[in-house]
């Protein structure tokens, strides 16, 4: 029974997590409605037949502790509250603390009853998994044992024994009932919501009956029609999506629409970012919201949301592209107002393909769609793409092990002596079997797959490695910036990692510069500030890269701290042939040097762009005409034929 409970804990870990915390918060405030009239009885009972004084007073104690927990349990908005199974472990173990004391330690003399009695009343509040629920009972029970054998005679310790062995069984056997019974319960619900119709949260089909429906509709199309060419199915033709039918659709079928048929998947962009910045009930009513434009979009075909934040719809291709164009002029806007970027894929269905392939296809086809290429359509190009990452996954952590992660160094030098004053990390994958693997590839397919924060640890120990094989070298000791994902800064506390691989180095914190994209503020603002306050409060110098790149530059420069900020190479592009891209720059660089903060310019790779640049004041310079990217026995290399010359 047991191990048929954890198993389906583990298949639907959400979903059971969910209802168990909605379950232990409501018990929570239902524990005083007992222990308080048990109080009561408690402290009457010892006033007229014991007349104990320090048993009253311990009645009393567990009174004004009951009435607590009643006024805040009701006066708390604990609705989405995500920890109720330890709150209301918390909420018991004082009651067991104070009655085990009273029956031990402070009454050694008499037999305990008080605490025998919680034994038996409050395990039953508790849903957690069998083992869990039942072993805190047992520790409980353990530890009474212990303190009455310690602190009371062999007579008094015997009979405790005996009632504390009594109790404990009698209340295991009511807590696997119970628990079996509420498991029952909690099984039989999710039961009814898998294989009911629509998504509980949106309305829209779920994953079962947007499958069914989907391949009884190419079914009648491949019964009716030899060529490519199906109607709509729908509403617009009489037929609502939900009532459908084999026998609707062989009256109703005609060829109207030529537009090959597709399976469109739907993906909210960075929605997991969106729950911690805003909380999941901002998150569910964005899921509400983009259900609703999909079904404004695409009325009468069949639409989806399989799980989370992943909705799917069975229209024709011409259909999916007006809606694209739609939701392009009028964007889902989250709780701030802005836009949210939902990414989609397309596949179109061929003659033998199954709903599910179909699905799996146009769901990776979203997954390699991008912000700057939201919709992307699976074809050969893709499924070669595919193949790659998947190689290149499923080698990361070997290839990190063996060390084929290369960090190189490029220069920093000051636009008014031209010396080399900083260098910056880059990492490049030399791997065996593809060659030297593309940083635009590999980094955000190892954000998108949560192991770019391992890349970035391993590039700061590399580089932490690299600066001791310098300084026994007698290299110029020039600080190294090194990149972090926005991923980092809620993956790991990278403030407290980055300072342990320095300090075990015994390397100043300030020979490194954190540098952070414009980009990854775009969400989640209060975790990143937290870490940039970290790092400059433990000596590091924290720069902005990509300062341009975004809608909100100049926002970030006025709430946070940067020491250096490093412009996007766009600004540098068309810079010899345009005046109005000279005047922005010129503009922006001493807006920037006005506040306090260094400026950089990076992508320079003329001399008439290096003499502009150093004429607008910008004090750092980067590019190819200073220096490509080079591996460290090649800077080892270039530094020894240096001093030898």
């Amino acid at each position: 029974m047991f191990f048929k409970i954890e198993e389906e804990m583990r298949k639907n870990p959400l979903y059971y997590a969910d209802e168990i915390n909605r379950i232990n918060l409501r018990a929570v405030s239902l524990i005083p409605l007992i222990g308080i009239p048990a109080s009561i009885f408690n402290i009457l009972a010892h006033m007229i037949m014991t007349r104990q004084t320090y048993a009253q007073q311990i009645g009393i104690i567990l009174l004004v502790y009951y009435c607590a927990v009643l006024m805040i349990s009701k006066a708390a908005s604990l609705a989405h509250y995500t920890g109720g199974t330890t709150l209301i472990y918390l909420v018991q173990a004082p009651v067991y603390l104070i009655t085990i004391l009273s029956g031990t330690v402070l009454d050694p003399d008499y037999q305990a009853i008080t605490f025998l009695l919680y034994l038996i009343a409050l395990p039953p509040f508790v849903l957690d998994r069998p083992g869990k629920a039942i072993g805190v009972m047992s520790l409980w029970t353990l530890l009474f044992i212990g303190l009455s054998r310690i602190c009371k005679a062999d007579s008094v310790f015997r009979g405790d024994f005996l009632h504390a062995m009594q109790a404990y069984f009698l209340s295991l056997g009511a807590q696997i009932i119970i628990l079996d019974s509420r498991f029952k319960m909690i099984r039989n619900h999710l039961e009814m919501i898998r294989y009911s119709e629509t998504d509980e949260l949106t309305g829209l089909l779920n994953r079962r009956f947007f499958l069914l429906n989907v391949s009884k509709l190419i079914m009648a199309r491949k019964a009716s029609f030899i060529r490519a060419e199906i109607c709509e199915v729908g509403e617009r033709d009489g037929i609502p999506a939900t009532e459908f039918t084999e026998k609707s659709v062989e009256k109703k079928v005609r060829p109207v629409n030529p537009s090959p048929l597709v399976i469109a998947a739907f993906d909210i962009s960075q929605m997991r970012s969106y729950n911690e910045q805003n909380g999941y009930h901002e998150g569910n009513q964005l899921l509400i919201e983009v259900g609703k434009r999909l079904s404004e979009e695409f009325p009468g075909c069949l639409t989806a949301r399989f799980e989370e934040d992943h909705f799917y719809v069975f229209a024709h291709q011409n259909m999916v592209e007006l809606a694209i164009d739609h939701l392009r002029e009028h964007p889902v806007l989250g709780t701030s107002g802005h836009p949210i970027v939902i990414t989609i894929g397309m596949y179109r269905i061929a003659e033998n393909d199954s709903v599910t392939m179909a699905c799996d296809r146009a769901a990776l086809a979203q997954q390699r769609a991008t912000k700057a290429q939201p919709v992307r359509v699976y074809d050969e190009q893709l499924r070669t793409e595919h193949e790659l990452t998947q190689h290149l996954l499923n080698r990361f952590h070997e290839a990190i092990a063996a060390r084929e992660f290369e960090v190189y160094y490029q220069p920093i030098v000051d636009s008014r002596t031209g010396e080399i004053v900083y260098m910056e990390a880059l990492v490049r994958w030399m791997n065996p079997e593809r060659g030297l693997i593309s940083p635009g590839v590999i980094i955000p397919l190892l954000e998108d797959n949560g192991y770019i924060t391992e890349l970035d640890l391993y590039v700061v120990r590399r580089v932490a490695e690299d600066m001791l094989a310098g300084d026994r070298e007698g290299f110029p000791k020039n600080p190294v910036s090194v990149n972090l994902s926005r991923m980092d800064f809620s993956a790991k506390d990278m403030p407290q990692e980055i300072t342990a691989i320095l300090d075990s180095a015994n390397i100043p914190r300030s020979r490194i510069m954190i540098e952070v994209t414009e980009s990854a503020f775009a969400i989640a603002n209060a975790r990143i500030r937290e870490s940039l306050i970290r790092f400059h409060r433990l000596g590091f110098k924290v720069w902005m890269d990509d300062f341009g790149s975004g809608y909100s530059s100049l926002n970030l420069l006025r709430e946070f701290h940067f020491d250096t900020v490093k412009f996007d190479m766009q600004f540098v592009k068309n810079l010899a042939d345009e005046e109005k891209s000279r005047t922005i720059l010129r503009h922006l660089i001493e807006l920037v040097e006005a506040l306090g903060i260094v400026t950089l310019v990076e992508g320079i790779e003329t001399e008439e762009q290096k003499e502009l640049i150093s004429e607008m004041g910008a004090r750092l310079m980067q590019g190819y005409i200073f220096g490509r990217p080079i591996p460290f026995d090649e800077v080892r290399e270039k530094y020894r034929k240096e001093e030898s010359e």
